[in-house]
């Protein structure tokens, strides 16, 4: 199984915070959301934008997530669409052998 190097993921108790991302513009949402989708079989859905923020909508077995990325603070997420289905990409991310630890900083 393929690995996902390179990514450090903290968990906090709503969403996932990816701190070391260095690239804050479409190309670099696209190229996070691409080895996301390759390493987690993750489908990529619409991508949004706003003034300082990209979202990528994407779908994980079923469940909807969105990867944000925000220039201005320069900071990286993930965060579930409905609140029950943050564990299962938890467990997803677990499975693939990802960087994980636990933050105590809360949701934006």
């Amino acid at each position: 199984m393929q690995q996902l190097n390179g990514i450090h993921f903290v968990s906090t108790p709503d969403c996932v915070n990816l701190p070391g991302v260095t690239d804050f513009s479409e190309s670099g949402i696209q190229a996070l959301s691409a080895q996301l989708a390759n390493i987690l079989g993750a489908d990529m859905l619409a991508l949004e934008w706003g003034a300082d923020r990209w979202q990528q909508r994407f779908e994980l077995d079923g469940r909807l997530y969105l990867l944000c990325m925000e220039s201005l603070c320069e900071s990286v997420w993930v965060e579930a669409l409905k609140e029950g289905d943050f564990p299962y990409f938890i467990s997803q991310l677990k499975l693939v052998g990802a960087e994980l630890t636990e933050g105590n900083e809360t949701a934006f």
